[in-house]
């Protein structure tokens, strides 16, 4: 991983020092900075912090084209409704926006 990368929680983290960046699986954090072969500086939420590179993977964005957005869940929702679309946390839409 690297600078710029966007990762997604695979575990639970929970920091053991104000330095640390508590993880919630499914959480998505921008990778600022690699600290060693074991941390990354990331920020999630505007909040900025260290957490373990073996807790995260590697999330894939793709290409988009002027004027389109990628939106990404930030909580479960399931709808008792026919056809609605069921979210799950952490994962990219299914489908882009147009704005």
């Amino acid at each position: 991983m690297e600078a710029g990368s966007v990762v997604r929680a695979i575990f639970d983290f929970c920091p053991s020092v104000s330095e640390e960046l508590p993880l919630f699986v499914g959480d998505v954090i921008e990778v600022l900075a690699v600290v060693d072969e074991f941390w990354l500086l990331g920020k999630k939420e505007d909040v900025t912090g260290q957490f373990p590179s073996s807790f995260v993977e590697i999330v894939t964005i793709p290409s988009l084209k002027e004027g389109e957005r990628l939106f990404v869940c930030i909580c479960e929702f399931t709808s008792q409704e026919l056809d609605s679309l069921p979210l799950h946390r952490g994962l990219p839409m299914e489908f882009i926006v147009h704005i």
